[in-house]
């Protein structure tokens, strides 16, 4: 098991298995986040996703989640 210092609890624990995005965050998260913080984002994110309403095709709305999710996980903004 891959562990991780998690950038959100801060605990070393369990790392993803694999990036959970494409591209540079996804990179970030896999390098910084445990498995456990990712599980508790996933289930708050489709609360971001609808009461922004959120369409993740567009680039400007997924650029504003992707500014939640770096909030969420304690990440530097890019």
């Amino acid at each position: 098991m891959a562990e991780v210092t998690c950038s959100r609890c801060g605990q070393t624990a369990e790392r993803l298995v694999k990036p959970p995005i494409r591209g540079k965050i996804g990179q970030e998260i896999y390098q910084s986040v445990c498995q456990a913080c990712w599980e508790e984002w996933a289930a708050g994110e489709i609360m971001i996703i609808n009461e922004y309403r959120l369409n993740l095709a567009d680039p400007e709305h997924r650029k504003a989640l992707y500014d939640h999710m770096r909030e969420f996980f304690k990440l530097t903004k890019s």
